[in-house]
């Protein structure tokens, strides 16, 4: 993660009028779910170019931060995990958050019927169970939720720099 790349994206989102808009808009119309947290990019495997258009996100409660980064290095690199339709990012709770929660697993990818069909595909075979297996060893999933980006401002080419220096 590059700080000056971080930096210059919340910089961006600050000074842009069409986010501020956007923000003053929805916090007229409800209330955050949830607190906010701020994270630290520990790794990516993929590309580095999918957007954050689709998304899943998982909670997770890491006991051995290194232990999840070798057991996601191992499934990534098997057939199943090479023939994921999106990157993941491990990112580290910086601040914020919930109480136990450390870490959160985010997958990117651009088409959620590609993203479900391979899901469904992976859920029965050895190379997940493996992970599986080997997450368990490491961390909890104590929450996960899906999303559609409603809204993206300012230079996305600055998020893509930040996630992969």
């Amino acid at each position: 993660e590059s700080p000056s790349a971080a930096n210059a994206m919340d910089q961006a989102m600050q000074s842009s009028n069409a986010a501020r808009a956007f923000v003053g808009t929805i916090s007229k119309l409800g209330q955050p779910a949830g607190p906010s947290a701020r994270f630290n990019v520990v790794k990516l495997w993929g590309s580095g170019k999918a957007t954050p258009r689709q998304y899943q996100t998982f909670a997770v409660a890491a006991t051995n931060p290194a232990g999840v980064v070798k057991a996601l290095d191992r499934f990534r690199a098997s057939e199943t995990g090479q023939s994921s339709p999106g990157d993941v990012m491990l990112l580290a709770l910086r601040a914020g958050g919930v109480p136990g929660f450390t870490h959160s697993l985010v997958v990117l990818y651009d088409d959620r019927g590609e993203y479900e069909e391979w899901v469904a595909r992976t859920g029965q075979n050895k190379d997940w169970a493996r992970f599986q297996k080997e997450m368990s060893r490491h961390a909890t999933i104590i929450g996960s939720i899906m999303g559609t980006s409603v809204a993206v401002f300012g230079d996305t080419d600055l998020v893509s720099q930040m996630l992969t220096r």
